[in-house]
């Protein structure tokens, strides 16, 4: 049945606009991931820097024909539903190391940085995000995967 709901999400996904590569696979299904956010201060809001709990509904990590193609996070932000790849910015995917059943992935776009941390044998994904700019933010999220 789970194959079935990863082919309605790859279906919807193509439709919406992203640009997953004909030949690529899911190779992850992610979440929910939970875990923080540490903000720091933001001087044109005021506010002080603190840490505040967090999560993602999903990841899905996409497999070409010879290295990862597509990473799709999808959450709720302000109670909205939000959806965001990585070619939404152009940004590269980049598979840094893959040493048996581990994939460490690197996403540098603009202001963000992220790194995930795919676990394909204990089917665990981690994500460590810094954000720059005008809201300066690290995320930290753990979760399991199908």
């Amino acid at each position: 049945m789970k194959p079935f709901f990863v082919g309605v999400f790859c279906l919807a996904a193509v439709i919406s606009g992203y640009r997953i590569p004909a030949n690529a696979a899911v190779i992850a299904s992610c979440g929910p991931m939970e875990g923080y956010s540490y903000f720091y201060r933001n001087e044109l809001a005021g506010s002080a820097p603190g840490w505040q709990q967090g999560s993602l509904e999903t990841t899905t990590i996409f497999l070409g024909p010879d290295k990862v193609e597509e990473v799709i996070l999808k959450s709720k932000l302000s109670g909205e539903d939000w959806t965001r790849s990585a070619s939404d910015y152009g940004a590269p995917v980049i598979e840094v190391t893959r040493q048996g059943s581990i994939r460490h992935i690197l996403i540098p776009w603009g202001p963000v940085t992220e790194l995930y941390a795919l676990d394909t044998e204990k089917k665990t994904l981690s994500l460590v995000s810094q954000k720059s700019g005008s809201v300066m933010v690290t995320h930290a999220f753990v979760g399991t995967c199908e």
